[in-house]
């Protein structure tokens, strides 16, 4: 039988019912072990390289392991027939010796009818420990603090925003938790300039990252532009951050530092795009976190979680809404002369140091992208259904009828690059040329097939090059590459100093050379001989889960022509809210409403 069970998971792993990993974890870890604990192997396994911290045994009673792979029925029903002996499986895995010893070295666990690997069930708890420790408030001097902050918010400035100042002030860790155009980055310079000034402009150490290179690029950004828009002195602008990093990055520089016994000292972390930091990430993180540093999650917990297990971010924030213990509220109401919401519910806590922005500075109220996002979250099919109706502005929905129509509409779409590739043809500033291109995206939901992003830019590259430059361009590896194509880089190289999610385009530098140029931080560029560079692909479109931190004035989303268990109101809610101007949309109406009906859920409760 277990010659039977390993034959029948190599034939999962080769139709990617599972993967490779699965497979061996279960046949070689556990290869001593009778046929069930294979099986539970594979089980947990696959549902943890999937996204979820764990497996209820209830999903393994009602046969849902694999709900998502219909296609390959036939090799699910094989792998079940393996383990039909088994009628109970919370008695036969509760009662077998191997959980219920609780052994420190076998790498599977069950606590509360779940399964777990061992080593993230321990991650799971050290998180849980450590957010939910109560944790000494710093101590400021009130008095001189709110002389500081009125005069900061003599500006425009809304009570939530007000409030996560504060928070974050008297706070160890604070998250400050909006959709797009709330204000998060701007809320951070204040918060920022709140501190230097409190501690009297005193060097102080502050570090900014995020999970990926495009979103630290995005956040350095961001805040840059806030400081030309606030009265910043020169003093303060150099203890200001002049760059950030990603997640990785500093993981690895602070747990070198730790390995050589140094000091690992900083005084503020601001971390952006928390809702994608997976499980593993936010562990290696906080053990780094000095225990008189203050850290700032900034994130939206509605847009897609992790690529890598666990929806940390929403497990934390989704049931806590801006109320606070007595001790904390009386400290927001002297200090920003507002009351505040008092509660004494279960995980007191952490609820002490979560902000809510709510008002939305990008869109007015009236705006249909702002209204189809909310509306998306709270799955209100009818506005919903009335906004694709194409009578209001700023959607714009086609229906799929043909491959035909199809096709017409990508090229009718592709003129929105026009501007872009005028300022290249005119040879214009780099920065302007970024600009333009930055106008416009498609995003796809897919990878493969003619609705995906690898024949999409396939066939766009060929309709630019045809189009714009028939003579300007190079052989690499017998690739016909030309001046004015975009591609994203797909792997990090730490020697050329390019991350996984970097743009870049290939235009001629002042020597008539082609050279892919890359935007970097403090709106400098970095020039690359493409000769050198491997991991790359054609950047007119992207996947949805790829443009997260990303902002662009129109989207063009393309969905499959049929439904797909990976479409869910998450996904177009971040597809939606990456568009500042216009959204169209081509879909059939019926896959649209399925998916914003099937709501994007992990096992992922960190505080079980």
């Amino acid at each position: 039988m277990k010659i039977k069970i390993k034959k029948i998971l190599q034939d999962a792993a080769k139709n990617k019912i599972i993967n490779l990993f699965d497979f061996y974890f279960s046949t070689i870890l556990f290869d001593q072990y009778e046929v069930e604990i294979i099986f539970i192997a594979a089980c947990i396994s696959y549902y943890y390289n999937i996204g979820n911290i764990y497996l209820p045994i209830s999903i393994i009673e009602k046969k849902k392991v694999f709900l998502h792979q219909k296609k390959y029925n036939n090799i699910i029903k094989k792998i079940w027939k393996c383990v039909d002996k088994v009628k109970d499986w919370n008695k036969y895995l509760n009662n077998h010796k191997l959980f219920k010893k609780k052994s420190i070295l076998f790498p599977i666990i069950i606590v509360d009818n779940n399964i777990y690997l061992k080593k993230v069930w321990e991650q799971k708890e050290y998180i849980k420990k450590y957010f939910l420790k109560k944790k000494k408030d710093f101590k400021i001097n009130l008095n001189k603090t709110k002389k500081i902050l009125d005069i900061m918010f003599k500006t425009k400035i809304d009570k939530y925003q007000k409030i996560s100042i504060v928070l974050s002030l008297i706070k160890k860790i604070t998250f400050i938790i909006g959709g797009p155009g709330t204000g998060k980055t701007t809320t951070v310079l204040k918060i920022l300039l709140a501190i230097i000034r409190i501690k009297n402009h005193k060097n102080i150490k502050i570090k900014l990252c995020a999970p990926t290179g495009k979103a630290s690029f995005k956040l350095i950004e961001s805040i840059n532009n806030s400081i030309k828009k606030t009265i910043v002195s020169k003093k303060e602008k150099k203890i200001l951050p002049k760059s950030s990093n990603t997640i990785h990055s500093f993981i690895l520089k602070y747990k070198k530092k730790k390995y050589l016994n140094k000091k690992i000292d900083f005084d503020v972390l601001i971390i952006d795009e928390s809702s994608m930091i997976d499980i593993n990430i936010m562990y290696e993180l906080i053990k780094l976190i000095p225990i008189n540093s203050r850290i700032i999650f900034l994130g939206d917990y509605n847009q897609l979680p992790s690529v890598q297990s666990g929806s940390i971010l929403k497990d934390i924030c989704k049931n806590f809404d801006n109320t606070y213990d007595i001790f904390t509220a009386k400290k927001i109401n002297f200090l920003i002369q507002e009351k505040v919401c008092v509660t004494q519910k279960k995980y007191l806590n952490i609820k002490n140091n979560i902000c809510i922005l709510k008002k939305n500075y990008r869109f007015s109220r009236k705006s249909n992208i702002h209204n189809f996002s909310t509306w998306i979250i709270e799955k209100k099919m009818i506005l919903i259904k009335n906004i694709l109706k194409n009578k209001m502005n700023e959607i714009h929905y086609f229906n799929f009828k043909n491959i035909d129509k199809y096709f017409l509409l990508l090229r009718k779409m592709s003129k929105n690059f026009n501007t872009y590739w005028i300022s290249v043809i005119k040879n214009n500033k780099i920065m302007e040329i970024f600009e333009n291109f930055n106008k416009f995206r498609i995003l796809c939901v897919i990878n493969e097939g003619i609705f995906g992003v690898k024949f999409i830019n396939e066939y766009l590259d060929k309709l630019m090059f045809n189009k714009y430059h028939k003579k300007l361009f190079f052989n690499k590896n017998n690739k016909k590459e030309f001046v004015g194509k975009v591609v994203q880089i797909t792997k990090n190289n730490k020697i050329l100093n390019i991350f996984n999610g970097e743009i870049g385009i290939f235009l001629l530098d002042k020597k008539n050379k082609i050279k892919i140029f890359f935007l970097s931080q403090e709106n400098k560029f970095k020039k690359i001989n493409p000769q050198i560079i491997h991991d790359y692909q054609s950047a007119w479109c992207t996947t949805v889960h790829k443009s997260q931190g990303s902002e662009f004035d129109n989207v063009f989303l393309i969905f499959p022509n049929k439904y797909i268990h990976s479409l869910n109101n998450q996904l177009i809610y971040t597809a939606i809210t990456r568009a500042k101007k216009n959204i169209y949309i081509l879909s059939k109406k019926k896959i649209i409403y399925k998916s914003i009906q099937n709501e994007y859920s992990r096992k992922s409760i960190i505080f079980l």
